[in-house]
């Protein structure tokens, strides 16, 4: 018997606030058989837990499909209302299972900005430009009489809200409503207020702040005001009645306004928070002021909350030789401390964030350039008193104690970590302690830098969603943690911010394009290969590691363009050679101090403009679109050939003597059978000349892929094992716990790279996790059964790692491998989840096993390592 478990709508369970009319089901089958699979399943969905109100049956469907099955043939869903749904599932040999338990969901304004009633209103004026004040806005209002059946708070902010409802917080986000393309989508969160609502007098308040929409962006360049010049509130309180009555609660003239204690709040430089005007009665409220903008670019949230999601206790407290009292966390991280106090009122807490020491043992921000990532609290007096940011989030692992009533000790201080709220996906441990501290590392960048977009680090006057960091990120970040929900908004956001002409900005959200301040050429703010190229390669790695066909029916259109955008420009079509690039940026090659590695830019633009062209027609094929297809197989093959004849000489040899110029060669199979073998040993005889790695942003994501790929997994383990600098485990070695921008931000000498672009937590450099995961644990999805359905576990030992364990929490379930290497035998134990299968290959033998579900052991013999 098999039955339906772990059920999800639209990556949730029982989710409030789903923004489409078509959501998609998955769940999970567990089943008595050791390999067990799905034939066919049944949705029931209704408008009441008994399902006395159909509004879907499917009836049997004879599909295997458990993941990402999408609301087709029912009723219309309606906004704002509840629906129930359960599944019942089929094994392979037709015996049915019983229903799953219940489970539910609650669709959001379906119509966006075309249901909503509220207008913006603010606090401010256009004198108020350069305040970065937070403001109380409330509304206090009588309900009708009557039993409530349900009461939903719809809410969004010009800055970042809090939303309370009779001063209850209204759910646990954080940072809302986050950071989009503001100009053509705003996103408004939907909440379940139902229990907080009282029989006759309430109050609904927000607290808003500058934020992204107001506040400093791009510090060096000084913006300000990028979206608009104040901030505002709107909202919409729909309470529904059991008799069928509706009362709505909109923002409108009608609300009030006061100073909030944040003083002073900003995302780059920290907060002022002033406890004593919590209670401060000469403050009164005063009439707020409808703006009169549009309400029409309000859409349902469609990406997932920043929470609080986890704690760090500071690990010590110590002076500096300068004197200064510091706090040590022992990991870098991104949040910010909550502060324990007690003092008389005006007294002051003051605390400064940095990421590291310097050479001497003292604190340390330079590289935070105009951040001033500072934090200060008034006590309001009388007690203890416990404070936290409300706006801004600071990076760091050492917290300077400027200011503080009393004498601080350890246990007034806790580190609150903050990002999206993901799931879990991959979990990896080996014999070798330090590549395990390498993982960590990884996953912790991971964790700092995606706070409701990707960024490219936390901490300095920058934080952007840089096309070119996730586009080498995107694979590693797929086995790290369930990335589809949190992919589904940012590339949304990509779509909305593609230039008319096809070229897509290097930060998203786009602040640069429209900018005559940037560092770069007035006509360069746009469109660089390896950056651009996220438009495609992050909407394809997204549904190959979930299985989400969405992802690519929404994001061909933006494929398609960005490819066709490059072959308007290129050479004949085919060589990519104008335009600004940041070729292989920060290469070693570049010599001390460079930015802009050797390998010529016409050859990194080339190639990674073959592999777009060569993923839109994967993706034309698996959307059926024939034509695209094979108008974009034909173009692969002109690059290719193209690519060969201009970068190669007459002996095979590429012309470039880079180590990139060869991995990318090889990475996007541009050799050719004629130049591969050539290649790839022009490539070791390169790294044996560097001793180690050369490669920047666009190389490094490829090299022990190709290496592995071409019969020398021991050249990548050698990479991989590295303990000298420039080596991934460098900064291991020296202390690091996030990933460096740079191979050498601390240099052998203790120095640091220059104050100017040195982020200690950066993850484009630990794009080496998914080798990690795809080679020690040699776990992976096939493309023709995309999100696990079939999985691939191809284990290659090597490097001195005598055992690996770990796997991946797919969409189906847990894929679960162990290995170990013990006197010339290799042991190798699967779990497979249910409703897929699995290829298992033995290194080292040639040996291919397909597998079923369950649990699967293995062993063969190996005389030596694969290295």
């Amino acid at each position: 018997m098999v039955k339906a478990t772990h059920l999800l709508c639209e990556y949730e369970e029982n989710p409030v606030g789903v923004g489409t009319g078509k959501p998609a089901f998955s769940w999970r089958l567990e089943g008595e058989k050791d390999s067990v699979f799905q034939s066919s399943y049944q949705i029931v969905a209704a408008l009441d837990e008994t399902f006395t109100q159909l509004i879907w049956d499917t009836g049997r469907r004879f599909d295997g499909r458990s993941v990402c099955i999408v609301y087709d043939g029912g009723m219309p869903l309606k906004s704002a209302t509840k629906y129930y749904w359960k599944v019942r599932l089929w094994d392979q040999d037709g015996e049915a299972g019983p229903f799953s338990a219940v489970h539910h969901f609650v669709t959001s304004l379906l119509s966006g900005g075309e249901e909503w009633e509220g207008a913006w209103i603010t606090a401010e004026s256009e004198a108020d430009f350069f305040t970065s004040c937070g403001h109380y806005m409330k509304k206090e209002f009588e309900l009708p009489e009557g039993e409530i059946a349900s009461a939903y708070l719809f809410a969004s902010a010009h800055g970042i809200y809090e939303a309370a409802v009779n001063g209850i917080k209204a759910g646990d986000g954080i940072l809302t409503p986050g950071w989009t393309e503001y100009q053509k989508r705003i996103l408004f969160q939907m909440y379940d207020v139902k229990d907080l609502l009282k029989d006759k007098k309430n109050t609904v308040c927000a607290h808003v702040g500058p934020g992204w929409y107001k506040g400093d962006l791009a510090g060096w360049i000084h913006l300000r005001g990028v979206y608009g010049h104040l901030t505002g509130f709107n909202a919409m309180l729909l309470v529904r009645y059991r008799d069928g009555r509706e009362c709505r609660i909109v923002t409108d003239r009608s609300w009030q306004w006061r100073y909030s204690p944040a003083v002073y709040s900003e995302i780059y430089h920290g907060e002022i928070w002033d406890a004593r005007l919590l209670s401060d009665e000469n403050l009164h409220w005063a009439s707020v002021t409808e703006t009169g903008e549009p309400v029409n670019t309000l859409v349902p949230m469609d990406g997932v909350f920043v929470r609080r999601k986890e704690t760090v206790s500071p690990k010590r407290l110590f002076y500096t030789p300068n004197g200064e009292l510091v706090l040590d966390f022992g990991q870098n991280m991104v949040g910010w401390v909550r502060v324990r106090a007690s003092g008389q009122a005006g007294d002051c807490v003051e605390l400064s964030h940095g990421e590291v020491l310097d050479q001497e043992g003292n604190f340390y921000t330079g590289n935070l350039r105009e951040a001033r990532q500072r934090v200060k609290y008034l006590l309001n007096g009388g007690g203890t008193e416990v404070f936290e940011p409300h706006f801004t989030w600071q990076g760091f692992q050492y917290v300077r104690i400027d200011h503080y009533p009393g004498t601080p000790v350890l246990e007034d201080f806790t580190g609150v970590v903050i990002y999206s709220d993901l799931q879990q996906s991959g979990f990896f441990k080996c014999s070798d302690p330090l590549i395990n501290r390498l993982e960590e590392n990884i996953r912790w960048g991971m964790k700092g830098n995606f706070v409701d977009i990707p960024t490219d680090c936390p901490q300095r006057d920058e934080r952007m969603g840089w096309t070119g960091d996730i586009q080498v990120f995107a694979r590693t970040a797929s086995y790290l943690m369930k990335t589809a929900p949190f992919f589904r908004k940012w590339l949304r956001d990509l779509q909305a911010a593609q230039l008319p002409d096809g070229g897509i900005p290097y930060v998203v959200p786009d602040i640069l394009t429209h900018q005559d301040r940037d560092v770069r050429d007035a006509d360069a703010n746009h469109s660089a290969s390896g950056w651009g190229d996220a438009a495609v390669v992050c909407p394809y790695t997204i549904y190959k590691y979930s299985g989400d066909r969405r992802f690519l029916e929404e994001a061909y259109p933006m494929m398609k363009r960005w490819v066709d955008y490059i072959e308007n420009r290129a050479e004949d079509g085919v060589i990519w050679n104008s335009g600004y690039q940041y070729g292989d940026w920060l290469a070693l090659d570049a010599g001390p101090g460079g930015r802009f590695g050797k390998t010529p830019n016409d050859l990194t633009a080339t190639a990674y403009y073959a592999h777009s062209v060569e993923l839109v027609r994967r993706a034309a094929v698996i959307l059926g679109k024939e034509k695209d297809a094979e108008k974009y197989r034909g173009l692969t093959e002109r690059i290719k050939k193209s690519f060969r004849k201009k970068f190669y000489d007459e002996n095979g040899c590429l012309k470039a003597g880079t180590q990139t110029a060869h991995v990318l060669a090889l990475a996007f199979d541009l050799a050719g059978d004629e130049f591969r073998q050539r290649t790839i040993d022009d490539l070791e005889a390169l790294i044996d000349e560097w001793n180690g790695l050369s490669t920047g942003f666009l190389g490094t994501p490829h090299i022990c892929h190709v290496l592995k790929e071409n019969g020398r997994v021991d050249a990548a383990y050698r990479l991989l094992m590295k303990k000298e600098y420039p080596s991934w485990l460098y900064p291991v070695i020296k202390g690091a716990t996030t990933i460096w921008e740079h191979w050498d931000s601390i240099r052998t000498d203790g120095s640091f790279w220059s104050d100017s672009m040195n982020s200690f937590n950066h993850y484009a450099y630990g794009c080496i996790g998914d080798w990690l995961y795809s080679t020690i644990l040699g776990i992976d999805t096939s493309e023709e059964e995309p999100g696990y359905h079939e999985s691939i576990v191809s284990p290659v030992p090597g490097g001195g790692i005598t055992w690996a364990e770990g796997g991946c929490h797919t969409p189906y379930g847990l894929l679960e491998v162990k290995w170990s290497l013990e006197a010339g035998a290799f042991f190798l134990h699967v779990n497979v989840p249910a409703n897929t299968t699995c290829r298992v290959c033995l290194p080292g033998t040639g040996e291919t096993y397909a597998v079923g579900s369950g649990k699967h052991d293995f062993q063969c013999r190996m005389e030596r390592e694969e290295m």
